[in-house]
């Protein structure tokens, strides 16, 4: 009894750094120019390193930085000044718009379509966002505004299946603001409603109504 107990013992750290190592750990770190002087060049990069000894594949979650492209809410926005957070004006995390049709997006649904970023142990991958647009800044002001990453993420395991994975890392940049700090996307849209080119009477009506109405669409790039 005592030699079988001295083995479970011995045994016990190898086990143990067996399983510490097959975690998966990674890290998000957001980096970006030091100001910004024009809301419409508000971009960041995140930065996403597998610190795991083993591949690690992650779902291209719609509120995540790994669809730069859909414009969704994947970062915080914060003032330094004020304390209180841009608001958010993009799409909302479950929804995008994909060829006009209208996309819940899931786990399952994304596993079934392949829609997954792959990161090799030890390696790292960057992702370049425009945020300008995505987040109002008009009801803040001006100042150093400190940018961070959603850290949630999907992972799939070795059977397939996706979990739910937290980066045990992050790291926040701080970019100051200045100019005029407001939502340039829907300045954007707005302007590009009322301007007419080869439209019809009633073409034109419509898109009267969307601009005043001050609508705002997702276009999938």
């Amino acid at each position: 009894m005592l030699r079988s107990l001295a083995r479970l013992v011995f045994l016990a750290p190898a086990l143990t750094s067996v399983f510490v190592c097959a975690l998966p750990d990674i890290s998000v770190v957001v980096d970006g120019p030091s100001s910004v002087n024009n809301v419409q060049l508000f971009k960041v990069s995140s930065t996403i390193t597998n610190h795991g000894d083993e591949v690690i594949t992650l779902l291209n979650s719609s509120d995540s930085v790994l669809t730069p492209k859909w414009k969704t809410n994947a970062f915080s926005v914060v003032s330094q000044g004020s304390g209180l957070a841009a608001r958010f004006a993009g799409v909302k995390p479950e929804t995008y718009y994909l060829s006009s049709a209208k996309i819940k997006w899931s786990p399952e649904l994304a596993v079934g379509s392949g829609d997954v970023t792959v990161i090799p142990a030890g390696k790292s991958i960057t992702i370049d966002q425009n945020l300008g647009g995505v987040y109002d800044l008009s009801g803040i002001g001006e100042g150093p505004y400190e940018i961070s990453a959603n850290a949630n993420f999907f992972a799939l395991d070795a059977s397939g299946s996706a979990h739910a994975l937290r980066a045990t890392k992050t790291k926040s940049h701080v970019t100051h603001i200045s100019g005029e700090p407001t939502s340039v996307r829907r300045r954007a849209l707005e302007k590009r409603a009322i301007g007419y080119n080869n439209c019809t009477d009633s073409q034109k009506a419509i898109l009267t109504m969307a601009a005043k109405c001050k609508v705002l669409l997702f276009i999938a790039q």
